[in-house]
């Protein structure tokens, strides 16, 4: 439920570099993972938390002993019949962002949206029982809802340290929390819109003013240099600080080999059968060691694809939660690449991505309902030959494009009939 945590491992990477002053102050806590982790580490230390969001805010009350006064309107109304004290209040809020997910107006969204409110008392248990283990034995010594900005300036005033992995995109939250801001009363913060173009700017800032930091971002600087980078997926995370000992971290991804008939382009005709078949994520890595480029730790996915055709490997594609934007009707193809380069197979496994066989699959396991599917195409060209034609280019940025397909509501077999026809020969 929680936007943007920091990577554990990057936060253990982090406490065990930089110099902690007694009192530490964090912007956009998220999560409280890194409150959660310092109080574990060093329970000397007096924590601050910070947040904007409805869901953080509660929490953070929670954690210092505070109740939130909140109340739910129109589609969320039920919820005020099982308010309380802060706890109770709280697993209202994560209910709340629960049936945000099933806000849509498809049979799917409204049977999903329908079947919690009828058990509305048995999920608000159940969210009070993960709180309660959630807090047990966590709390933090202060919360401040409201700007970071705030939280930099408490921590310059009172000689602390700040520690922050701001938003990496400008309005996320906002577009994100919209449907359940809209139908909840409480007393919401104001401030002011971050935009991750100022990261830079915001760093600097604190290297004049000689003030005690640890910056998340992923972004590369261009003027200051990192003190950490954590390699755990296709996009390092940089840590700037104004004190620290150098410390690079890459995950080791394992790989299991596995036996795989070796694809002849020259055996695949009209009649051929396709199969899409589960990899799993040491499988996936085997393959990604083999036909990605080298010297890129690919980022893992939530769920992996082999294609087959007539029993011969001929690609994979990778899914991940869409990264941006509605996350339960879009999905993000991480990667998708073909074990050979002949007879543009290449464009048969990002069609076959879309298929309405495939994405009932994700449908069921995730327990959304995915109507288009996107991806990144990391080039300088003007367009992307592999998607040119089966994909729509949505937008075309600084080194990269981005394309979209709506799911095809064919089976794979006929998408390889499709594709056979028009691509093969």
């Amino acid at each position: 439920m929680f936007i943007g945590s920091i990577p554990k491992k990057l936060i253990t990477q982090i406490l065990g570099n930089i110099h902690l002053k007694p009192r530490v102050y964090i912007g956009c806590s998220g999560s409280f993972r890194t409150e959660h982790a310092i109080k574990n580490l060093m329970p000397d230390k007096q924590v601050y938390g910070n947040d904007v969001s409805l869901l953080s805010c509660a929490v953070g009350n929670l954690l210092t002993g505070q109740a939130m006064d909140v109340s739910f309107s129109e589609r969320l109304e039920p919820l005020n019949l099982l308010r309380g004290d802060a706890l109770a209040n709280t697993a209202c809020v994560c209910l709340a962002i629960t049936l945000a997910r099933f806000k849509g107006n498809n049979q799917y969204s409204k049977a999903h949206f329908a079947h919690i409110i009828r058990n509305l008392a048995e999920y608000h248990r159940v969210e009070r029982e993960k709180l309660l283990k959630y807090t047990d034995g966590f709390a933090i010594d202060g919360f401040h809802a409201g700007d970071f900005h705030d939280q930099i300036s408490a921590a310059r005033e009172n000689d602390g340290t700040v520690i922050m992995f701001a938003p990496t995109y400008k309005g996320g939250y906002e577009n994100i929390y919209k449907f359940v801001n809209g139908c909840t009363a409480w007393p919401a913060p104001s401030y002011g819109m971050w935009d991750p173009e100022n990261t830079e700017s915001l760093i600097q800032q604190l290297l004049d003013d000689n003030q005690n930091f640890a910056i998340v971002s992923d972004r590369r600087m261009e003027a200051v240099e990192p003190r950490i980078m954590f390699a755990g997926s296709n996009k390092p995370i940089y840590m700037y600080a104004n004190d620290a000992r150098s410390s690079l971290r890459r995950d080791e991804r394992k790989s299991q080999p596995f036996r795989y008939q070796i694809v002849d382009h020259e055996k695949i005709n009209e009649s051929s059968l396709v199969e899409i078949v589960l990899l799993t994520t040491q499988q996936i890595n085997f393959l990604k060691n083999i036909y990605l480029a080298k010297g890129i730790n690919h980022k893992a996915g939530m769920m992996n694809f082999g294609v087959l055709v007539d029993g011969m490997l001929v690609g994979a594609f990778i899914f991940s939660m869409a990264q941006f934007g509605d996350k339960i009707h879009n999905i993000y193809m991480l990667s998708d690449f073909s074990t050979t380069r002949h007879r543009k197979i290449s464009k048969l496994i990002p069609m076959l991505a879309t298929s309405r066989d495939v994405i009932n699959h994700v449908n069921r396991q995730y327990v959304i309902d995915i109507k288009s599917v996107y991806t990144t195409a990391f080039t300088d060209k003007p367009v992307s030959m592999k998607y040119r034609g089966i994909y729509t280019l949505a937008k075309r940025g600084e080194g990269f494009l981005n394309y979209s397909s709506a799911v095809r509501e064919q089976s794979p077999q006929d998408i390889f009939l499709t594709w056979y026809r028009k691509y093969a020969n």
